[in-house]
């Protein structure tokens, strides 16, 4: 990743100081270019062993501007009543276009040491829920109906992408609650995850069958707020290969759990020449 004063972003837009390359071409000074996505998307949906409400392949679900067909589902196996030994593996993956993404691999897993010196109290472990799928409909109900909670570690490899976006949907219960997420690199990869690494959500239903996506974040346990409710987040500007990402539902209330992961190509961070 750039440093803040070669590159930055501003909401979804890529902001060029002096000349900056994009996609091959020049922009002027100040101009401002819109945050877009490719098309390489890789959509993961956890999942119990529960054989109801399953997105097919053919079906399209996810958030606007990125929602895709082909979601690869993934299903806990759960032999631990503790949660720490449930896992679940995924090898083969399809991206949204139905083309198999070769050497890229999924894991769950629990892990009883948090791995950050700020929440030394968080523990991971997770069974396959059952989710109410508050406020969607149709494809994307099926997607929000089922999931890994309350806390899982997801361990993601071989992402194909020079540049992506992780979007991370949540689900909760009919009480709402607070949960955390992280994504951290793998195997001292010197590529970088996002700045926005780490956040916190308040999770709710919304009115029944809107199919409203909805996403604030919090910075601390101490800021989530239950009148800002969200169903999803984002993680902008990733480049590693192999990531982990910590996922907490009990932070706040009940125990929430994850949806689904998506992977989303993006363009590689603009390049800002200054002239000296």
């Amino acid at each position: 990743m750039l440093m803040k004063s070669e590159s930055f972003k501003t909401g979804r837009f890529w902001v060029a100081l002096l000349a900056t390359v994009v996609c091959g071409g020049w922009v002027q000074a100040g101009e401002v270019i819109p945050y877009r996505y490719l098309d390489g998307r890789i959509g993961i949906d956890f999942r119990s062993n529960l054989e109801s409400n399953l997105l097919n392949y053919s079906e399209v679900a996810g958030i606007p501007d990125v929602e895709q067909a082909y979601w690869n589902q993934m299903v806990a196996v759960t032999p631990d009543a503790n949660g720490y030994g449930n896992y679940a593996n995924l090898d083969t993956l399809y991206d949204g276009n139905g083309n198999y993404v070769d050497g890229m691999s999924v894991r769950a897993y629990g892990e009883r040491e948090s791995p950050f010196a700020a929440y030394p109290d968080y523990d991971f472990r997770f069974w396959g829920q059952i989710n109410s799928g508050w406020g969607m409909s149709g494809n994307n109900y099926k997607l929000r109906y089922q999931g890994f909670g309350p806390s899982p570690v997801i361990e993601i490899t071989g992402i194909p992408y020079t540049a992506y976006d992780v979007v991370v949907y949540y689900a909760a219960g009919p009480d709402g609650g607070g949960m955390f997420s992280a994504i951290l690199p793998m195997n001292g990869n010197m590529q970088t995850v996002a700045e926005d690494s780490s956040f916190y959500v308040y999770s709710c239903h919304f009115s029944s069958g809107t199919n409203i996506w909805k996403s604030v974040k919090f910075d601390t346990v101490a800021e989530i707020d239950g009148s800002q409710a969200s169903n999803y987040a984002v993680f902008h500007g990733n480049s590693a290969k192999n990531i982990k990402l910590y996922f907490n539902g009990t932070v706040h209330r009940s125990w929430n759990c994850i949806s689904a992961v998506q992977i989303v190509e993006t363009p590689p961070p603009a390049t800002v020449i200054f002239l000296l």
